[in-house]
């Protein structure tokens, strides 16, 4: 029985950690196109009913913040 010989060929792990890696780019281009379409898509529009205090649904009457002690 002749010894294998293993001199060149490819360890078990290195097809898998390429392909590993390539599915991984694949999806982080996938996620940076989505908030890139998400971004350029979506509405950019400053109101005063967007830049108020939410509370819960509730609308806010007269002045909430606690007196500084």
């Amino acid at each position: 029985m002749q010894p294998i010989d293993t001199t060149g060929a490819l360890s078990f792990w290195e097809p898998v950690i390429l392909s590993l890696a390539i599915f991984g780019v694949m999806i982080l281009i996938f996620v940076a196109s989505q908030f890139f379409v998400v971004y350029w898509l979506g509405e950019r529009e400053k109101s005063t009913e967007k830049s108020g205090a939410y509370e819960s649904g509730v609308i806010p009457t007269g002045f909430s913040a606690a007196p500084m002690l």
